[in-house]
């Protein structure tokens, strides 16, 4: 919270530098790709969901300067290509989770639908999903069932075949298991040690960790530089910042 009737100021060449960065992001890996299904594809989740999750798309919604459209609006009231107001007062969901969407479709629901009314319950779909297939439910309101038992506490596993998340439990578990567990796009080699790196440095320094995962031109050295320039401080090195994500890490083991 901030409170005052002067201006910020930002160091010289600061703003300058992102636009480069992001406009090198932009032009780059992700270029040509928007929204859910295209991780989806990439991360190898079941075509069925992603048909599932293309027919009901409407548009992909990207967070505040974020270069990437990471979200999806689903339409499912109504036609999802109507761009018109037609009447209906909530005609779908934004979806942000393609680990519960996928899930919840293979246990056998609606999954538009459901990860709707986990939304409302605050429950987080993967999990929901996970313990539906565990007894065998296949209906909305059993959803409901889970919301009023609340022992949803157990992480749930990726619908990704081979896919590290355990591996990367046992390095940290203080990063969110609502994050892809592998690179996208073009970081299919990740291990699960350099996949704590990058949501550790995401964390110290504010950046979406989903873009942290999709784009290798966030490089180390551009990373130090855009520190050095905000903090007017040149003696800043990839040293620093390997000590102080290592220190992070370290905590969070």
């Amino acid at each position: 919270c901030m409170r005052g009737l002067d201006s910020l100021e930002v160091a010289e060449g600061f703003f300058a530098k992102c636009m480069e960065l992001k406009n090198e992001i932009v032009g780059g890996t992700i270029s040509g790709k928007a929204g859910l299904k295209d991780i989806a594809t990439d991360l190898g989740i079941d075509a069925v969901s992603i048909e599932k999750l293309n027919s009901a798309t409407h548009r992909n919604n990207a967070g505040y300067n974020c270069p990437y459209p990471a979200y999806t609006y689903l339409k499912y009231r109504e036609a999802p290509t109507a761009m018109e107001m037609l009447g209906e007062a909530e005609p779908g969901c934004l979806v942000s989770n393609i680990a519960g969407f996928a899930g919840l479709n293979s246990a056998g629901l609606d999954a538009s639908e459901a990860i709707e009314k986990c939304y409302r319950l605050g429950i987080y779909p993967a999990a929901a999903a996970k313990i539906l297939a565990d007894k065998g439910a296949s209906d909305i309101g059993a959803i409901e069932a889970i919301a009023a038992d609340g022992n949803i506490d157990e992480p749930a596993p990726w619908p990704i075949a081979g896919s590290p998340d355990k591996a990367i439990l046992g390095v940290s578990a203080a990063f969110s298991t609502a994050i892809p567990p592998k690179g996208i796009f073009a970081n299919q080699d990740m291990d699960a040690n350099e996949w704590v790196k990058k949501q550790a440095t995401a964390s110290i320094l504010g950046i979406d960790p989903v873009i942290m995962l999709m784009t290798p031109e966030i490089t180390e050295e551009k990373l130090v530089e855009l520190i050095q320039i905000s903090g007017e401080n040149e003696d800043f090195s990839a040293d620093d910042l390997k000590n102080i994500v290592s220190t992070l890490i370290e905590k969070s083991a």
